[in-house]
């Protein structure tokens, strides 16, 4: 006889590298044989700007015991790694449980079949004008990935310009960046902002 219960598996990161910035993700994988082989069971929504992401989807588990050993109710080991360790040793490392039992955690990063494929967009407007005759024109758009509940990721921030009928520097987007299996109804919306540094 056996025991199921389901888990979430919550995933936040602290100090990581400045490319951090431009947008991160965790893949979750996890290994069911002896053979090591790995299989994605979730990942996370990308974030970007921010060195210190704490990631909204949460990972579901099932854990099974055996029904003699009771359930699992309590937590045996805690361990914390910086992503920069990680991505330093190639993108795997083992970890210590319990070093003198010789127990490792072993901690993988592997890359979707989505991250060398990209977007590349280039933007231009027309008669722009500032929404206030005191302020001047300095306009700027954001990408976002948006969701129901008004969650919003950031893709991309453009530079301000003062240019009524602006083209803005072309950039990219990772393909990456637009799946999130955490927002299953996301979309893309595009905002547009006068950038006054003084104003209230």
């Amino acid at each position: 006889m056996t025991s199921d219960q389901q888990l979430l598996l919550s995933l936040s990161c602290r100090n990581l590298p400045e490319q951090a910035y431009d947008g991160i993700r965790i893949i979750i994988e996890y290994c069911s044989d002896i053979n090591e082989n790995f299989c994605e069971i979730g990942q996370t929504e990308t974030i970007i700007g921010s060195l210190n992401p704490s990631f909204v989807y949460n990972c579901p588990i099932t854990y099974s015991v055996n029904g003699t050993c009771g359930r699992f109710i309590y937590k045996i080991a805690e361990l914390k790694c910086s992503l920069a360790e990680l991505l330093l040793h190639g993108g795997s490392l083992q970890l210590p449980l319990f070093p003198s039992q010789g127990s490792l955690l072993s901690i993988r990063i592997n890359k979707t079949k989505e991250s060398a494929e990209a977007l590349r967009l280039h933007f231009k407007a027309v008669h722009l004008h500032s929404p206030c005759d005191s302020y001047p024109l300095n306009a700027y758009f954001i990408i976002s990935l948006a969701a129901n509940g008004g969650l919003k990721y950031l893709l991309y921030k453009s530079e301000p310009t003062a240019d009524k009928n602006p083209i803005w520097k072309p950039f990219i987007i990772p393909l990456s960046n637009f799946f999130c299996s955490s927002l299953p109804d996301r979309l893309i919306q595009i905002d547009v902002y006068n950038n006054n540094i003084n104003s209230e």
